[in-house]
């Protein structure tokens, strides 16, 4: 064999050793769908009202309202915030933040509100790690809620509150590529403390990016 051609094959086969393996076959979890990494996510949230308490409770002024009135509000919509960390392929945790415009009660006289504000901390578990992933959630954190009496003569926001929550939830991810995904989940918030009158249940539609 002329020595050339034995020349060009030892260069070949260094050549092939040469190049690192991720520039041969890209690593398999690039495409996975359960794979660890960050994620980012926005929806928006219909909010039913499982609100509760007379006018006492809520800390309403007398008058206007009877000590007995209780009030009966609007269901509500607002925006879901979340970010989390996918640690396993079936675990992740998740930081949301979730506002809603304004459960209100357009009967009494004058009209009340009460605008929502929820951050919590929570763990997602998954049932399948495929292209759709039904998952539960469970978490904790803190409820922001505020009362407002709607006349000029009353202080805006009338009252103030803040108490622990628990939110717990099931939903579904569907993958349209690795990256991106939709969200539909239902869940339900429970409260403590000062805000313990205002828990409620959620529906969200949403999309999530996987980076």
């Amino acid at each position: 064999m002329p020595k050339w051609s034995v020349s060009i094959r030892a260069s070949l086969v260094l050549l092939v050793f040469a190049i690192p393996a991720e520039a041969v076959e890209p690593p398999a979890d690039v495409e996975a769908y359960d794979r660890s990494g960050w994620y980012v996510g926005v929806g928006g949230v219909f909010a039913f009202e499982d609100l509760g308490g007379d006018a006492a409770q809520l800390g309403l002024p007398n008058p206007p309202y009877p000590s007995q009135f209780e009030p009966d509000f609007d269901d509500s919509a607002g925006v879901n915030l979340r970010g989390g960390y996918r640690l396993a392929p079936r675990f992740a945790v998740e930081f949301q933040y979730e506002w809603l415009e304004g459960f209100d009660d357009y009967g009494a006289v004058p009209d009340l509100e009460v605008d929502s504000h929820l951050l919590t901390l929570d763990a997602k578990f998954f049932a399948l790690t495929g292209r759709v992933q039904p998952y539960a959630r469970a978490g904790v954190g803190v409820h922001f809620a505020n009362l407002e009496v709607v006349d000029a003569e009353f202080d805006k926001p009338w009252e103030e509150s803040t108490g622990f929550a628990a939110r717990f939830g099931v939903g579904v991810d569907y993958y349209l590529t690795p990256n991106w995904a939709l969200a539909l989940e239902g869940s339900y918030v429970v409260s403590t403390g000062d805000t313990k009158h205002f828990d409620y249940g959620g529906l969200l539609f949403g999309a999530q990016y996987r980076f």
